[in-house]
């Protein structure tokens, strides 16, 4: 007899992230650029190891900005598996979640008009032990599309 359930797909954490060039009064590249993230703060808690997570430019950035790489100071690989999409429009990674640790990231951007980079810093935070309470909402399954 076999199991007609299909594989349960790993769940994915998408986040959007808004960059804008402000000349000054931004949090970025001396005050040039701001950026945001929703949420602004990610907690990767239980029941959520192998987690991918996707950092998606927001739909009314320009298209002039591109994301060239993530960086973090992760020394538990708890990080794998970094690729940046074609478009240079997200960056998506899996995320072990193993053990309890604060990871810092910065996702680097480039503004192609003015031919700078800078970097945004979100918030992730690994707890395998407990239920996360801010946290985004996960890619819809086929099952729950159809």
């Amino acid at each position: 007899m076999s199991d007609s359930n299909p594989p349960i797909q790993p769940l994915e954490i998408q986040m959007q992230l808004t960059v804008a060039y402000t000349g000054f009064g931004g949090n970025t590249r001396g005050g040039k650029y701001f950026y945001s993230f929703d949420p602004d703060m990610v907690l990767v808690g239980k029941g959520q190891q192998g987690v991918k997570m996707r950092y998606t430019l927001q739909s009314e950035v320009p298209e002039y900005f591109r994301i060239v790489t993530l960086l973090s100071s992760d020394a538990r690989h708890q990080i794998q598996d970094v690729v940046v999409s074609d478009d240079g429009r997200s960056v998506v990674f899996s995320n072990n979640n193993n053990i309890k640790t604060l990871i810092f990231f910065s996702i680097v951007v480039r503004d192609e008009r003015r031919n700078l980079v800078f970097g945004c810093d979100p918030k992730v935070g690994n707890d395998p032990e407990i239920k996360p309470v801010l946290m985004a909402s996960p890619v819809p399954q086929a099952s729950e599309t159809a």
